[in-house]
Parts: structure tokens; C-alpha cells; sequence
């Protein structure tokens, strides 16, 4: 089934409708900014086994920088718009970090994933009320937290990535484009995934009607029940 939630969007206007219980909300968000830790800390010995303990002290203060960055970010930009301040928004704030520094954690330096968190808490708010003024109802903001976020992060490395943080876990001398002329072979070859990305995601949204889904409506929404 596809389509906005009955009720969502009424006589064009965007309805409102909040997350049930804010205390666990905010809780599991700070479980998922814990386990955050282990995912990008132990993910430094894929690279290497042999990986310096001061690598996983870089990451772990990169996924810092980021997150709580990110949801200061999302928190006063949302709050500039609306007027006041709101939990959720700085909650998945904190997760649009999480997802832009992963990619990049151990191979920047901290000021540069707190930019990138900065970045990321400004793109999710923006992000999730484009979607809404498109008519494009997403319960979770999954679109504006993990894809738009995801994307910018894998682009951000192309301009951020440090040649001795690269070196020290892959072996190879390379860097982004602010440290080397190699970061615009890095930014083509990402801009190339996005682009194969978008090309497999249309292919899938055209064979919508083959699949068998169909928008929600008052009928099939009573069908279900």
C-alpha cells in the first residue's frame, strides 16, 4: 500500500499527527546513538586489524561531533520556523548525523564532522518539509534522515576526506578535494553510484501497477479492517 495516511493531508493543508510517547522517542535515540559507537568504532578493523587504538578514538569523537551538532542544528532551525522547540526534531536531528559521519568518521578530522553534522541538521528539517509541501507523507522522516543525509555524507567525503587519516587505514595516498586533486575522482565516482542508484529506484517506482500496490483511500483503508 502507498500513499499519505488517511487524514494527513486535509483540504490542502498538512495535518499534524505526533509520536505517541516523546520519553521513548528520546530514549531510543540515545540507544541508537550508543550502539552508533560500536557500529563505526569496530568497523575500523574491516580496514585494518592492526589499526591504532588513536583511530577508534578519532571515530568515536567524530560520531560525537556529529550527532550532537546535527541536533542543534535541526533543533534551531526547526525552532526558527516554528517558533518553538521540538524534541522529535532535534531527536532525528541527532540520527541525520549519525547517518552522514558514518561513511566518514575515520577519515576526517573532528572539525570537519562537526561541519558535516551542522550540515546535516540544516538538510533534514528542510528535507522533510519539502516532502510534506510535495504532498509525500513519511511517518518516520526515513527519507530525510537516511537517504538525503546518506548521500550528503558519501559527498562530503569527497571534499573533507584527510590524506593521513586514508593512509592510516586503507594504505592508499589519497584525499578530498580540499587536500588533493584525487578528492574530484573520488566526488565522480560517487556522483556515478547516486546516479545508477536513481536509475534501479525509478525502474522499481515504474512497475508500481505490476506489483499490485495501490494508493491508500477511505476504501482500501476499511478493506484492511
Amino acid at each position: 500500500m502507498v500513499g499519505p495516511r488517511l487524514g494527513r493531508f486535509d483540504d490542502g493543508f498538512v495535518k499534524d499527527l505526533p509520536g505517541h510517547d516523546m520519553a521513548f522517542v528520546t530514549l531510543g535515540t540515545f540507544m541508537l546513538w550508543f550502539g552508533w559507537f560500536g557500529f563505526n568504532s569496530g568497523s575500523v578493523y574491516v580496514y585494518s586489524a592492526m589499526a591504532p587504538a588513536s583511530a577508534v578514538q578519532l571515530v568515536a569523537m567524530n560520531t560525537t561531533l556529529a550527532a550532537s551538532s546535527s541536533g542543534l542544528a535541526s533543533l534551531l532551525v526547526a525552532a526558527k520556523r516554528s517558533g518553538t522547540y521540538d524534541l522529535r526534531i532535534c531527536c532525528n536531528g541527532v540520527l541525520s548525523g549519525l547517518v552522514t559521519v558514518t561513511g566518514i568518521c575515520g577519515f576526517v578530522d573532528p572539525w570537519a564532522a562537526a561541519v558535516c553534522g551542522l550540515i546535516a541538521g540544516v538538510a533534514y528539517p528542510i528535507t522533510s518539509h519539502c516532502l510534506l509541501k510535495a504532498g509525500i507523507d513519511d511517518p518516520l522522516d526515513s527519507s530525510a534522515v537516511h537517504l538525503v543525509n546518506g548521500v550528503l555524507g558519501e559527498l562530503l567525503l569527497s571534499f573533507l576526506a584527510k590524506p593521513d587519516h586514508v593512509q592510516m587505514l586503507t594504505g592508499s595516498v589519497c584525499g578530498g578535494i580540499f587536500y588533493t586533486k584525487s578528492g574530484w575522482l573520488q566526488l565522480g565516482m560517487q556522483m556515478l553510484g547516486k546516479c545508477l542508484a536513481a536509475h534501479c529506484f525509478s525502474l522499481g517506482s515504474a512497475h508500481q501497477t505490476e506489483l499490485g500496490l495501490q494508493p491508500v483511500t477511505s476504501k482500501t483503508d476499511a478493506a484492511i479492517y
